[in-house]
C-alpha cells in the first residue's frame, strides 16, 4: 500500500461487460460504451472499481507511449475542470494537462528505472488556465501488453498558495522592520520622508509616490518619486481639496484603484503625475494629531487591505521618526541659542574697562574678562580651568 493509504489497482473490462460509458476493452483500447455492469464484474474487480471512482484523490490510468487517458475518476475531473468526454480517449497534451510538457519525458525516464515514483511535486493546468499543484505518485504497469501509468494526484494547491502567502508575508515584515530602522537612522526631515517613500514602494510594489507634512493647516509636498528619480514639486492641499485634503478632514487612509473616476482626485494633478491608482496613509502621532501623510501611486494589480495594514505600521514608525526629528531640532536650536547668549555675554564683558568676575549661586566662577585677569595677574591657563580655589 502506498503513502496516504490509497490502493492502486488495475483491471481489464471485457466487451460483454459494458453499459453505456467509455471504457477500456480487453485489448487495452478505449471504445464507445463504458463502465462494466456491476453484476458482470468479479467481486475483487468490482471492489477496486468502486475504490477507484470513490477515491477523493485524483486518479488516472493512461498510456506511457501517448499519454492517452484510459480511465479517470471524478476527483481527477474536478481537479482538471473537465468532463469525461473531454478526457477519456484524449492525451494529456490534447487537454494541456502539463504546465511543463517536457517534464513528462523526464518522469517517464525515471519510471523506467525505478518502476514507481511517490510524492513528486507537479504543476498541472486546469481547463480555465490556473496552475494546480499536486503531489504525484505513479506506478508503471503492464496492461494487455501496453505500458501504462496508474497515477494518484493529491491536490496541494491551497497549501502552496498558503506557503507563498506566508513567504511573502515574512518578506514584507522583514522589509517593514528594515524600513522602520532606516527611518530613525538619520533624523533629518527630507531624509526621513524620502526613506519613508522608498520603504513604502518596496513593501507594496507601487512605482511612484510622495510624502507631505502639515504646515499652517495645509498638506505640503515638496518631492515626488517616479521613474527611478526624485523630482521637486510644489503641491499644497487645504482641508477638503483632493485626497490629501480628505485625509486632513478624516485622519484616515484613502484607497482608490480608479483615480480617473474618483471624485476626490484632482484631475489636473492626476494628469500631470499620470497615476491610475493610489493609497494615501496618514501619519498620526501618539495623541492622534496629523503630522503628515504619504501617498503611493501606480501599483500593478491595484492596492489592497494587505498594503493598508503594512503601511499603517510604517506610518507609526514614520511618526516616531518625525517626532524624534522635531525633538532633535529643538535641542539643536536650544544649544545654538545658548552659544549665542554666551557669545553675547563674553562680548559684553570684554567691552567694559572694569575687571569683572561672574560667579554662580554656589560661588563657582562662571566667567571673567581679560581686564580682571590682568588686574589680579591670573595666568590665562589657570582662568580657563574655572578653578575658584
Amino acid at each position: 500500500m502506498p503513502e496516504h493509504g490509497f490502493i492502486y489497482s488495475v483491471w481489464v473490462v471485457k466487451d460483454s461487460e459494458i453499459t453505456d460509458r467509455p471504457r477500456l476493452s480487453g485489448d487495452g483500447q478505449v471504445v464507445a460504451g463504458g463502465a462494466p455492469k456491476a453484476a458482470a464484474l468479479r467481486p475483487d474487480a468490482e471492489r477496486y472499481f468502486k475504490l477507484f471512482h470513490a477515491n477523493p484523490v485524483a486518479m488516472s490510468l493512461s498510456t506511457v507511449r501517448e499519454g492517452r487517458y484510459l480511465e479517470v475518476n471524478a476527483a481527477f475531473l474536478r481537479l482538471m475542470e473537465r468532463t469525461r468526454e473531454e478526457v477519456i480517449g484524449h492525451t494529456a497534451f490534447d487537454i494541456n494537462a502539463w504546465a511543463d510538457p517536457a517534464r513528462r519525458a523526464v518522469i517517464i525516464c525515471q519510471l523506467r528505472e525505478c518502476g514507481s515514483l511517490h510524492n513528486v511535486e507537479l504543476e498541472m493546468r486546469s481547463k480555465s488556465g490556473p496552475i494546480q499543484h499536486a503531489l504525484w505518485s505513479v506506478e508503471l504497469v503492464e496492461l494487455e501488453g501496453e505500458s501504462c501509468l496508474l497515477a494518484l494526484a493529491l491536490d496541494i494547491s491551497e497549501r502552496k498558495r498558503a506557503e507563498v502567502a506566508l513567504e511573502q508575508r515574512n518578506r514584507q515584515l522583514e522589509l517593514l522592520t528594515r524600513a522602520s530602522r532606516q527611518l530613525n537612522a538619520v533624523l533629518e526631515i527630507p531624509v526621513v520622508l524620502r526613506r519613508l517613500i522608498a520603504g513604502a514602494l518596496e513593501l507594496t510594489g507601487a512605482t511612484a509616490g510622495g510624502a507631505g507634512l502639515m504646515q499652517d493647516g495645509r498638506m505640503v509636498f515638496n518631492d515626488y518619486y517616479q521613474g527611478g528619480q526624485w523630482t521637486p514639486v510644489d503641491f499644497s492641499f487645504p482641508a477638503g481639496r483632493g485626497v490629501p485634503g480628505w485625509v486632513i478632514e478624516h485622519h484616515a487612509h484613502y484607497l482608490t484603484n480608479d483615480t480617473e473616476h474618483d471624485p476626490c482626485v484632482v484631475p489636473e494633478i492626476r494628469a500631470a503625475l499620470r497615476f491610475y491608482n493610489l493609497l494615501n496613509t496618514p501619519i498620526l502621532n501618539r495623541q492622534g494629531e496629523l503630522l503628515g501623510c504619504f501617498e503611493l501611486h501606480n501599483k500593478p494589480g491595484g492596492f489592497d487591505d494587505t498594503d493598508l495594514l503594512l503601511l499603517q505600521g510604517l506610518a507609526a514608525s514614520a511618526a516616531i521618526a518625525l517626532e524624534n526629528t522635531a525633538i532633535l531640532a529643538g535641542q539643536k536650536q536650544t544649544q545654538a541659542a545658548l552659544r549665542q547668549s554666551h557669545s553675547l555675554l563674553e562680548a559684553a564683558l570684554e567691552s567694559t574697562a572694569d575687571g569683572i568676575l561672574v560667579v554662580d549661586v554656589d560661588q563657582r566662577v562662571s566667567a571673567c574678562n581679560r581686564k580682571f585677569l590682568e588686574m589680579w595677574r591670573i595666568p590665562p591657563d589657570l582662568a580657563a580651568r574655572r578653578d575658584d580655589q
